[in-house]
């Protein structure tokens, strides 16, 4: 019974999580016309929220929820609405961080750890051809250097 217990509890989270009517306590999920209005609201304005570049982290802040529960109710077809807006904060992000990357507005390092979010990687790619013709190895009779002189095939010291 307690088994049973712990998987009802642990659905009734999941479905609070997926934006589901309920969760655990009982209480109905924050979702709203409101929170999408807040999502279009920080895109078109994050700047005025003292933003640098939006991020979802900050969307979830301003709505109190966390990331993880934005992101569950973005994938809810009822509410693509706010999973489009999700997608243009990100896509916002991808080119405040290039233009002002490139403009030298942003740090460089900053710049790069955020890009590399969006699919962009620093590589270094080396091209060009090592050829080898021919290797070869030579031994050099040092024995009259040292000393020893060389009779008929023979050395003496």
């Amino acid at each position: 019974m307690k088994t049973q217990n712990k998987t009802s509890e642990s659905q009734a989270m999941q479905d609070y999580y997926d934006g589901n009517e309920n969760h655990p306590g009982g209480a109905p999920t924050k979702y709203n016309n409101a929170v999408l209005t807040t999502a279009i609201d920080y895109l078109n304005n994050f700047k005025e929220h003292g933003q640098n570049v939006p991020t979802i982290a900050r969307l979830a802040q301003l709505l109190e929820i966390t990331e993880v529960t934005l992101y569950q109710w973005a994938k809810h077809e009822d509410k693509a609405e706010l999973s489009y807006t999700l997608d243009r904060i990100k896509q916002s992000q991808k080119i405040e961080l290039i233009e002002n990357g490139l403009a030298s507005n942003y740090n460089s390092n900053i710049t790069k750890l955020m890009l590399y979010n969006h699919g962009f990687s620093e590589k270094q790619q080396v091209t060009g051809q090592i050829q080898v013709s021919k290797v070869e190895r030579s031994i050099i009779d040092v024995t009259p250097a040292l000393g020893h002189e060389e009779i008929e095939g023979e050395t003496t010291s």
